[in-house]
């Protein structure tokens, strides 16, 4: 008869356990990647009032920190033409008039000092992301002259999203503005023939350095902020 010694036993019940505690930390794995992808294809489409609300109040705030950053250096000495809002997300604002030691940068620590970073991908209707676009190709009524403003956009948010952001600014509930968002990157220069802003249905963005609005030729809302008024 042959006797087996305690010894392998107890390997083998060794080898037994870790086998069985290896595959429930891979069931448990998938199971937590299966509802953590579940959860944001869920959130991507729908967007509560709360986060409209918290959302809303980002933009807004960010939109103001960008345009006193943009105030910062001009009491500095920057002029308009030497603002540069060179970023690590996007490539297509090198300004050639910004001073090299970057203190005419909005983004820099040598200039405007405050971070640059993406948008949720929540806040946009399906299918669209895309970064801050920042140009000089639009005028808003009643903001300061005819010519054109420095603007910070954010275009293709979802309603509900444009509706907060007007109630956070006490502006009425988005109007249509047939006017075109340029996508050229502001590197020095304004446009010299402004698309108009508040001159549309109700006048309702006239005067106001901030808003969101439906662009009906586009199908798509839109939050803008006025970054200097000329």
């Amino acid at each position: 008869m042959i006797i087996q010694s305690n010894k392998n036993f107890k390997s083998d019940n060794e080898k037994g356990n870790v086998f069985f505690y290896i595959l429930l930390a891979i069931a448990l794995f998938a199971a937590l990647s299966y509802a953590l992808s579940k959860g944001g294809r869920s959130s991507s489409s729908t967007l509560t009032n709360e986060q409209a609300r918290i959302a809303a109040q980002e933009i807004i705030d960010y939109g103001n920190d960008i345009a006193n950053a943009v105030q910062k250096l001009r009491l500095r000495g920057c002029s308009d033409n030497e603002i540069s809002f060179e970023n690590d997300e996007y490539a297509g604002y090198v300004n050639p008039n910004s001073p090299a030691d970057e203190r005419c940068h909005v983004f820099s620590n040598s200039g405007g000092q405050i971070t640059y970073h993406g948008r949720s991908k929540d806040w946009f209707t399906p299918g669209y992301y895309s970064s801050w676009w920042v140009n000089g190709e639009t005028s808003v009524v009643d903001v300061g002259s005819a010519e054109s403003e420095l603007i910070v956009w954010s275009v293709r948010l979802k309603e509900k999203l444009c509706m907060h952001l007007n109630k956070s600014l006490n502006n009425l509930a988005p109007s249509n503005e047939n006017v075109s968002i340029h996508t050229t990157e502001f590197i020095g220069s304004y446009g010299g023939l402004p698309n108009g802003l508040g001159d549309d249905t109700g006048q309702v963005y006239k005067g106001k350095l901030a808003g969101c609005a439906y662009d009906p030729s586009q199908s798509y809302y839109y939050f803008y902020q006025v970054l200097i008024a000329r």
